[in-house]
């Protein structure tokens, strides 16, 4: 970062990889040694004004040299802002990747980039905010232009192509027993699984079909070269002597790039076991490829045919199959009638599509409303004879008729009726931290991510066999069901991403969009699924043996409260 022949400096990093701390001590040797302009930019506005509060502030304040150069950040000294620190010689400016107004700024010589792939596609109208950034210094010879980020999708990355446009420089670690200097690689870790005789493999025989149990407290490295394994003290001291090497020319870019298992805070067991958690779910996976491995990911399909899901019809109902332990409604509204789908979710969040229900009417009326309220109202019986309850309702506000949804919902919101609309955009939660009452009847509204909840539903269906994530249908949905479920498509436009419609009709996709909402509102009301799982099992065991049921009456999920 001190280099004069490095104009750009660019980190591929994980997650909580001190990045930040290089940043931080950049700005404290510019402040001190050698003064001038400088821009931050961060993702958001209020990814400044944490920087500047929890990172900034707290390194002026304890460090003497830079003190002395700048207003204490309580002060009334116009000099010292959240957004903006004046020290002899130069300042600090702190702006939103989604302010084109603050990127366009006067010229400054130091544009420090944090968390590229988090910025929007665009700054407003103005364009690509890191092209914006990079304008700012271009007329200073001394420029330094730092860029960070922990990776996200390959195709709208911006810190993997500034990477592989840099000298591409890798940690090369030493073997402690060979001595031969490797990267260390995901694909050299190695650990056991014991069969069910109890003998324990390296690796599953091809020919075995039996179960096994992951063993990821044997985790160790494998060097590349003479095959040793390394445990946790010997990777760390591998990586205490590691060195920088480039892979590539230097044309004035010096690019970084490692992945966790360079890191001493964590053992590779605990590495293990998060990869083996995240494994079922392809969203979970994709954040663990990229916090863990610093890699981008890479989507396997963009999206999902409907012949392949027609073909995984099971016949099942109209009992629950006896893996579901909660169950959720959903109901989108149209002009002329109500559809409703009860999704049941069970361990490892597979769930089971239990009904899908068209009421006709006018919604404007109460005819087709009453309807929904008796579904909702009914237990459902499982195989095994436990009765499940409708946890939670998410009722489509976004058509024509708003109104009467929610005077649907507010009479019923503490039984876990909820308003909802759809909003998309890139970085949404499926689920908001609380609701809006910014609607005609002032009911609480929650605003749905629907573009997170499409790409995990999306991920779920490519999965290929029952377990952790797996959807299934019943036999007595037909052809025009799959076709509205896989009725969009993700499309990349440059670095915008959106959701289109490829057939006029996706009513059970969005039914199922607002299904994953309600789960996920469940969790965030403290739904705990495996808790939950083991009740009802103590239940079904008391109904097969004739015992009284323990703890009296089946109970709800309890709420610490959604509002």
């Amino acid at each position: 970062m001190t280099d004069p022949a490095v104009h750009t400096v660019v980190c591929m990093k994980p997650a909580q990889f001190a990045w930040t701390t290089c940043i931080e001590n950049f700005i404290g040797y510019r402040i001190d040694l050698d003064p001038g302009p400088i821009v931050i930019v961060e993702p958001r506005d209020r990814d400044c004004e944490k920087f500047s509060k929890k990172r900034l502030d707290p390194m002026f304040r304890d460090t003497p040299c830079l003190r002395e150069k700048i207003a204490p950040a309580k002060s009334r000294d116009p000099g010292n802002t959240i957004r903006e620190k004046l020290y002899p010689g130069g300042s600090i400016t702190l702006v939103g990747a989604n302010s084109p107004a603050g990127l366009s700024g006067d010229s400054v010589r130091d544009v420090i980039l944090d968390e590229v792939d988090r910025y929007p596609a665009s700054a407003g109208a103005e364009g690509d905010p890191v092209d914006l950034a990079k304008q700012r210094n271009e007329a200073f010879w001394n420029r330094k232009t730092l860029m960070g980020s922990t990776p996200r999708d390959k195709e709208t990355s911006r810190i993997e192509p500034a990477y592989l446009e840099s000298d591409q420089r890798k940690l090369f670690a030493p073997c402690p027993d060979c001595g031969h200097h490797q990267v260390l690689e995901w694909g050299q870790v190695r650990w056991q699984k014991e069969l069910e005789d109890g003998e324990l493999v390296d690796a599953i025989p091809e020919d075995y079909s039996g179960a096994y149990t992951e063993l990821p407290e044997t985790a160790a490295y494998s060097c590349e070269a003479c095959g040793s394994l390394w445990g946790d003290a010997k990777r760390w001291a591998a990586s205490r002597w590691a060195e920088w090497r480039a892979t590539r020319p230097f044309r004035g870019v010096a690019g970084f790039h490692a992945n966790r298992l360079y890191a001493s805070n964590r053992a590779l067991s605990e590495i293990v076991q998060s990869f083996l958690d995240a494994a079922p779910y392809p969203e979970r996976l994709k954040v663990w490829v990229n916090t863990t491995l610093a890699q981008t990911w890479v989507e396997k399909g963009e999206r999902v045919e409907e012949g392949s899901l027609l073909a995984r019809r099971e016949p099942y109902g109209p009992q629950a199959p006896a893996g579901v332990v909660v169950v959720v409604a959903s109901v989108d509204v149209q002009d002329d009638r109500l559809e409703l789908e009860l999704l049941g979710i069970g361990r490892g969040e597979e769930d089971w599509s239990l009904r899908h229900t068209i009421t006709r009417g006018d919604p404007s009326t109460g005819v087709p409303w009453r309807d929904i309220d008796t579904i909702r109202t009914t237990p459902i019986q499982r195989e095994d004879g436990v009765l499940l309850r409708i946890q939670a309702m998410t009722v489509d506000t976004g058509g024509h008729h708003s109104q009467a949804a929610y005077n649907f919902c507010r009479p019923r919101y503490a039984q876990r009726v909820w308003a909802i609309k759809g909003q998309p955009g890139e970085g949404r939660p499926i689920w908001p931290k609380k609701a809006t009452k910014k609607n005609v009847g002032k009911t609480n509204l929650f605003l749905v991510g629907v573009d997170a909840a499409k790409e995990q539903i999306y991920a779920r269906l490519r999965i290929p066999k029952p377990g952790p994530g797996y959807s299934h249908f019943p036999d007595d949905r037909d052809e025009e069901y799959f076709r509205q479920l896989t009725a969009e498509k993700l499309l990349t436009m440059g670095r915008k991403r959106r959701w289109v419609k490829h057939r006029t009709r996706n009513e059970a996709l969005d039914l199922r969009v607002y299904a994953v909402a309600a789960f996920q509102g469940l969790v965030s009301s403290g739904l705990d699924l495996e808790r939950e799982a083991q009740r009802l099992d103590v239940l079904a065991e008391a109904l097969r043996s004739g015992a009284r049921p323990p703890g009296g009456s089946q109970r709800r999920v309890r709420s610490r409260g959604v509002a």
